[in-house]
């Protein structure tokens, strides 16, 4: 799901002999040179690009684009302005439904996550009315929207870790890689001579009892296990974590919430206390760190190319930023409405249900402008 802006960080050793950065036109460069020295962060020309359910919105392009290794790869794409975007979405029916139950001010960039976490709150609560759901075109502009904003403070997050690395003498590792949208990540990653650390991929090629996994998913895809772990307001990912988990793969522990793939349950005096490693609850960290094989932008390809077993991902916005996980539990082998429909179990919103369901909105993820993407396997 969406994250509150944090420094994005996993048990990947990936040493690059470049340093640093800072914002420059690039016409005062002598590319030649710096780009192989330090990276940089170059303005570009705007790039725009189009997103279906935002149109009456506001427009998105990148901006920004990272130099480094004689590449260069493009920040995240954001709104041409936040404030009026901001201003737009507040005629969204879920902004105001949200907005009146849980007697919000008006939205604003002070108060945005707070509508979002009241959103998926109230979507959980016995009071949350029938219509909204995620089929709804209004959660689902809401949704895409929520993805894009959050999109400046990432990239001013870049930047200033490219600023800071640009000053400082320590060589450039994955924990500032991992900041960057998943195509600009992978293309640094595969045209570098980059040794990523095999321990941390160890969980994508270990067995997975597929049985099991559905067994757990089945179990509490709507009665969340809060005996043997912690519940996030957004809980996608720590679910799906405890699947893979319930299905037999070992996790990879670290005193260190950066590295591995990990949970511990702790007992104590007041009660139990939960850690985690960053890709255990993050889906863009989690996706990362477990490999997505396979991507679409096409419900029917996508439905072509997955399995029961299968753990899935959404990119709302396709902005490069996977903020959704999944799990499927079971899949028809005949085609319904043009592609084979697939049963998802997932938190955040809790259900088990079809993608060909009014209130999973799996299906329309393509349609919608986002993207799809097969994870693990």
């Amino acid at each position: 799901m969406i994250k509150k802006v944090l420094s994005v960080v996993v048990a990947l050793v990936v040493l690059l002999n470049v340093k640093g950065g800072f914002i420059v036109n690039a016409a005062t460069v002598n590319e030649e040179k710096s780009i192989y020295e330090k990276p940089y962060i170059e303005s570009v020309s705007v790039e725009r690009n189009t997103n279906k359910l935002l149109k009456d919105i506001g427009d998105i392009s990148v901006k920004e684009k990272l130099v480094i290794k004689g590449m260069k790869v493009p920040l995240y794409v954001t709104f041409d302005s936040q404030e009026e975007a901001i201003i737009n979405i507040r005629s969204n029916k879920v902004v105001q439904e949200v907005g009146r139950i849980y007697n919000l001010d008006e939205i604003s960039t002070d108060n945005w996550l707070e509508y979002y976490d009241a959103m998926f709150d109230y979507m959980e609560s016995p009071i949350c009315p029938d219509w909204l759901n995620e089929g709804n075109k209004d959660f689902r502009v809401l949704s895409n929207f929520f993805d894009i904003y959050e999109n400046k403070e990432k990239n001013d997050e870049i930047i200033s870790a490219t600023s800071v690395f640009r000053k400082s003498k320590n060589a450039l590792n994955i924990d500032y890689l991992m900041l960057l949208p998943y195509d600009s990540f992978n293309q640094v990653i595969s045209n570098s001579k980059t040794e990523i650390n095999k321990e941390s991929l160890k969980t994508s090629v270990l067995g997975f009892d597929v049985n099991r996994g559905i067994a757990y998913a089945t179990a509490h895809a709507t009665s969340p296990n809060t005996t043997d772990y912690k519940k996030f307001s957004s809980d996608c990912t720590n679910f799906v974590s405890q699947i893979l988990e319930n299905g037999g793969v070992s996790q990879i522990k670290y005193n260190d919430e950066n590295k591995g793939w990990w949970h511990v349950k702790k007992s104590g005096f007041f009660g139990d206390k939960h850690e985690h490693s960053i890709s255990w609850i993050r889906a863009d960290t989690f996706a990362k760190y477990m490999g997505v094989t396979y991507t679409t932008t096409s419900n029917v390809n996508f439905s072509n190319n997955i399995q029961v077993g299968d753990f899935i991902a959404k990119d709302t916005g396709n902005d490069g930023d996977w903020n959704h996980m999944g799990f499927v539990t079971d899949r028809h082998s005949y085609k319904t409405n043009g592609y084979y429909d697939y049963k998802v179990a997932q938190h955040t919103t809790n259900y088990h249900r079809w993608a060909s369901s009014d209130d999973n909105a799996w299906d329309k993820i393509g349609a919608d402008g986002g993207r799809y993407g097969r994870v693990r396997r």
